[in-house]
Parts: structure tokens; sequence; C-alpha cells
């Protein structure tokens, strides 16, 4: 639970992801696991090192999003707000 409250303090918007990114790193390294940020931004965590013990395990790859949609208020109109698409999200989205 500590792992994930501190990645949803992140803001983390498609294309503006260095906080969530930093952060995942930072708790990589205090779980002695190397991250490795490819070309496209995302990030490749593994465990340098030999196995524990005799144990023939495969090799194992979890995937998650570092993103999701965002808005920004930026006017009050009435009794509702007028938002402005954060990080490339298409306007077909927003119907």
């Amino acid at each position: 639970m500590n792992i994930l409250e501190k990645l949803g303090q992140q803001p983390a918007v498609s294309f503006m992801e260095d906080r969530v990114s930093a952060a995942i790193v930072d708790i990589a390294s205090h779980l002695g696991l190397a991250a490795h940020p490819d070309s496209f931004g995302n990030l490749w965590v593994t465990h340098e090192g030999p196995r524990a013990g005799d144990v023939d395990l495969p090799d194992v790859a979890f995937v998650a999003h570092m993103d999701h949609p965002g808005f920004e208020v930026v006017e009050q109109l009435g009794g509702g707000y007028l938002a402005r698409a954060l990080g490339g999200v298409p306007a077909a989205a927003l119907n």
C-alpha cells in the first residue's frame, strides 16, 4: 500500500510521466532493483544477480501504465466547469 500511495500522489497524464517515472526509479532502488528507461520512456525494472537457492524460476514480466487521462479546470461556468484535456487526449474521447 505504501508503494501505491507514493505512486498515486504523482501527476501522470500521457506524455507527462516524469514524476511517476522518478518515483518508480526511487522505489526500485530502495528494493535493490535496477530501473532502465527505453527510448520511449518506458521503464524496465530488473533484478540483477543470482536467484535465491537452486530454484529454476521462469522470467516474469509485469506491465502497467504510468499515465491516465487528465484535465485542467480553466474556468468556472455557472454550475459547471470548462476544462482542457492534457497529455494528448483526443477530442473524440470527450464526447
